[in-house]
Protein backbone atom coordinates (compact mmCIF):
# COMPACT_ATOMS: atom_id res chain seq x y z
CA UNK A 1 0.00 0.00 0.00
CA UNK A 2 1.55 3.74 -1.16
CA UNK A 3 0.14 6.60 0.42
CA UNK A 4 -0.35 9.54 -2.69
CA UNK A 5 1.06 12.68 -2.10
CA UNK A 6 0.35 15.42 -4.75
CA UNK A 7 -0.05 18.23 -1.91
CA UNK A 8 -0.91 18.62 1.66
CA UNK A 9 -4.13 16.82 3.31
CA UNK A 10 -6.41 17.18 6.28
CA UNK A 11 -8.05 14.13 6.83
CA UNK A 12 -8.65 12.34 3.12
CA UNK A 13 -5.60 10.84 1.51
CA UNK A 14 -5.12 8.26 -1.70
CA UNK A 15 -3.92 4.85 -1.04
CA UNK A 16 -2.30 2.80 -4.22
CA UNK A 17 -3.15 -0.79 -3.27
CA UNK A 18 -2.14 -4.05 -4.52
CA UNK A 19 -5.66 -4.83 -5.89
CA UNK A 20 -8.50 -3.54 -7.18
CA UNK A 21 -10.37 -1.20 -4.76
CA UNK A 22 -13.67 -1.88 -5.60
CA UNK A 23 -13.00 -5.42 -4.19
CA UNK A 24 -11.31 -4.51 -0.86
CA UNK A 25 -13.86 -2.22 -0.28
CA UNK A 26 -16.76 -5.01 -0.59
CA UNK A 27 -13.99 -7.44 1.39
CA UNK A 28 -13.64 -4.71 4.22
CA UNK A 29 -17.54 -4.34 4.46
CA UNK A 30 -17.58 -8.38 5.13
CA UNK A 31 -15.27 -7.10 8.11
CA UNK A 32 -17.40 -4.04 9.78
CA UNK A 33 -15.38 -1.68 8.21
CA UNK A 34 -16.54 1.23 5.24
CA UNK A 35 -13.07 1.13 4.26
CA UNK A 36 -13.52 4.49 1.70
CA UNK A 37 -14.63 5.24 -1.74
CA UNK A 38 -12.86 3.48 -4.57
CA UNK A 39 -11.88 5.84 -7.16
CA UNK A 40 -11.61 3.87 -10.23
CA UNK A 41 -15.93 4.43 -10.38
CA UNK A 42 -15.10 7.93 -11.71
CA UNK A 43 -11.28 8.16 -12.89
CA UNK A 44 -9.59 6.72 -15.36
CA UNK A 45 -6.71 4.31 -14.23
CA UNK A 46 -7.09 4.76 -10.47
CA UNK A 47 -9.07 1.03 -10.05
CA UNK A 48 -6.71 0.65 -7.14
CA UNK A 49 -6.90 3.43 -5.88
CA UNK A 50 -8.93 4.36 -2.08
CA UNK A 51 -9.86 7.53 -1.13
CA UNK A 52 -9.79 7.06 2.68
CA UNK A 53 -10.95 9.57 5.59
CA UNK A 54 -9.66 9.59 9.06
CA UNK A 55 -11.00 11.77 11.97
CA UNK A 56 -9.82 12.98 14.96
CA UNK A 57 -12.83 10.93 16.28
CA UNK A 58 -10.71 7.44 15.64
CA UNK A 59 -8.48 6.11 18.50
CA UNK A 60 -5.17 5.07 17.69
CA UNK A 61 -6.66 1.53 18.37
CA UNK A 62 -9.27 1.73 16.06
CA UNK A 63 -7.20 2.80 12.95
CA UNK A 64 -4.53 0.08 14.33
CA UNK A 65 -7.89 -2.58 14.14
CA UNK A 66 -8.81 -0.98 10.61
CA UNK A 67 -5.09 -1.30 9.32
CA UNK A 68 -4.88 -5.09 10.54
CA UNK A 69 -8.03 -5.88 8.81
CA UNK A 70 -7.02 -4.01 5.32
CA UNK A 71 -3.76 -5.99 5.50
CA UNK A 72 -5.68 -9.33 5.94
CA UNK A 73 -8.31 -8.40 3.13
CA UNK A 74 -4.98 -7.57 0.59
CA UNK A 75 -2.87 -10.57 1.65
CA UNK A 76 -5.67 -12.75 2.24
Amino acid sequence: VEVKKSAPTFNEFTVSLPRDAGDVVNAMIDKGFSAGFPLGRYYRNMDNCLLVAVTERRTREEIAVFTEALESVIHG
